[in-house]
């Protein structure tokens, strides 16, 4: 059972992160840098979070539209079709009905794609509820941990799109 949390708690949260960051560098100095970085790690969620709370849980998102509709797709990482060792970003579509529609899976990304103009398709900035989580790579101290603001609906389907005058 997930208890609601204001902005205020989360942002004291941070500060207390911070806190026992910097308690733990006076207490050795940088002996304790794990702690620390982790403390400073959760602060930053904690301050990411607060301000999703403040902004109604909503952020802004890229979407793939065809004219005004929204396609439900989600941006994935793929292998590069020449270079396998390279990783490209693209969009991953959800319908079996869209794949059919557009003759294929995967749309390449970015607002020069050639692909896209001739399938009718754009990207277009849109808001979409969202929440902080952290996430991370690798193994040991040889690993990174990042916050990463993330939609909780991965396919962006009740996401609406930011008026273009706002730009």
């Amino acid at each position: 059972m997930s208890i609601e949390k204001t902005s205020q708690q989360y942002e004291q949260e941070a500060l207390d992160h911070k806190r026992e960051a910097s308690e733990s560098f006076d207490r050795c100095d940088t002996d304790g840098f794990l702690s620390q970085w982790a403390s400073g790690v959760n602060a930053q969620l904690a301050t990411a979070r607060a301000q999703l709370v403040r902004d109604g849980k909503k952020a802004e998102f890229e979407g793939l539209y065809e004219g005004n509709k929204r396609i439900p797709a989600q941006i994935t990482d793929v292998p590069h079709p020449k270079f396998k060792w390279q990783r490209v970003k693209t969009w991953i579509l959800r319908d079996q009905v869209d794949i059919r529609r557009f003759g294929r899976k995967f749309i390449p990304c970015g607002s020069n794609s050639r692909v896209q103009k001739n399938l009718g398709l754009c990207e277009k900035i849109e808001v979409d509820d969202a929440w902080a989580e952290l996430r991370g790579k690798g193994h040991g101290l040889s690993g990174s941990c990042w916050v990463q603001i993330e939609r909780t609906d991965e396919w962006g389907t009740n996401a609406k799109p930011i008026d273009e005058g706002r730009k």
